[in-house]
């Protein structure tokens, strides 16, 4: 593997391995850090242990941009403390990663049979994860959980998830440094 991507928790890894392009996918390790582990000190230890490129990727769970910067600052700080020249990422997801769905409108209505209030829209900018979870107990036609939501994703519907900021920030990233063979030094 050429990069691991350390997330927060179980539903954030079926996300990525729907959204991210196969070819990325190959690339990587991801490593789900529980409820019990913080992201930080697991990306530090791989980075000490595999002296490879990592990413964190975890909800911000603000949308102030102050805290958010101080949030990224801080980790990136950690990581930097220990990666040497090793490339490393902190991606803040604004508020959650459940964000990724709400940033193509189209996919929601379409997955969920249309409909869908404004006012819907507008608070998902604040409560994804929330408003994701009311969407899975109606009463109308749509998935009820979130393996059902992506397993009903179309190539067109993961195109345009694919563009939501921490998504297209992650490939980005990884595409830079981890798709890449190893550069071998000169003798």
């Amino acid at each position: 593997m050429n990069a691991y991507v350390v997330v927060e928790g179980p539903t954030d890894e079926p996300i990525l391995r729907a959204l991210l392009p196969d070819e990325v996918l190959a690339s990587l390790v991801i490593v789900p850090a529980g409820p019990r582990s913080s992201s930080t000190s697991i990306a530090r230890t791989l980075l000490v242990t595999k002296h490879k490129p990592v990413v964190v990727l975890a909800d911000g769970d603000t949308r102030n941009e102050t805290r958010l910067q101080e949030q990224r600052q801080t980790t990136e700080e950690l990581l930097k403390a220990v990666s040497g020249k090793i490339p490393v990422k902190v991606i803040l997801c604004v508020p959650e990663i459940e964000t990724v769905f709400f940033h193509a409108p189209q996919v929601i209505e379409r997955v969920f049979g249309g409909g869908l209030s404004k006012e819907l829209f507008l608070l998902a900018r604040d409560r994804p994860k929330e408003i994701l979870s009311e969407l899975f107990a109606r009463e109308a036609p749509g998935p009820r959980d979130l393996r059902s939501l992506l397993d009903v994703l179309d190539h067109e519907d993961i195109g345009a998830l694919r563009s939501a900021p921490p998504i297209r920030e992650l490939i980005t990233f990884l595409t830079e440094t981890a798709t890449r063979p190893p550069q071998t030094t000169p003798r």
